[in-house]
């Protein structure tokens, strides 16, 4: 008796589709930001002044153009801390403790991120906002509190934002179990 030969469908089960195929929303249907968006550029050495070199570097025995300016630029910005917020039991790190500022600026600066999240869907993970919508928030804050500009990658504006998604979707899981509309 020969071998029965059949065409076998390849279905692939639903636990193969995930929420890692996110696709982002067309350009056309972005909200504007009240505040022009800024790219992150370079400092532009062009159009700086020229700075000589301090004596002991003169000698050209280092390369000062692209090495030393990159250097200065990146000691400028306050790196990201590792871990995750609000996981300092797991090596992560509690966002009041390691920005360190007064209690007042803290309230602040979480006030008004506070607001610029209303825009946001709180079902939706960070990082699967829309991006214009995260850069709106960045440009926003940054707009308002100038000293959030010397995070690197404004990694302390969006630990805000990822908290506040955070309690905002906790809050509402929370209301639906106790039938709360």
């Amino acid at each position: 008796m020969a071998p029965s030969t059949h065409n076998a469908v390849n279905v692939r089960s639903p636990r193969f589709v995930s929420s890692r195929n996110y696709s982002p929303q067309p350009i056309n249907c972005l909200r504007r930001c009240s505040v022009p968006l800024r790219l992150p550029t370079p400092p532009s050495y062009a159009e700086s002044e020229p700075v000589s070199p301090p004596p002991a570097l003169s000698s050209g025995s280092l390369p000062l153009l692209s090495a030393s300016r990159t250097l200065w630029h990146s000691s400028k910005m306050i790196p990201k801390p590792p871990g995750e917020v609000r996981r300092p039991g797991r090596g992560g790190y509690n966002l009041r403790k390691i920005t360190n500022w007064p209690k007042q600026d803290y309230d602040d600066v979480k006030d008004y991120i506070k607001l610029l999240v209303e825009r946001l869907d709180c079902d939706v993970p960070f990082g699967q906002q829309p991006l214009i919508d995260i850069r709106c928030i960045r440009d926003e804050a940054i707009a308002k509190f100038d000293f959030l500009a010397q995070y690197d990658n404004t990694w302390v504006v969006d630990d805000f934002v990822r908290c506040r998604l955070m309690y905002l979707k906790t809050l509402a899981r929370n209301r639906k179990q106790r039938g709360i509309p």
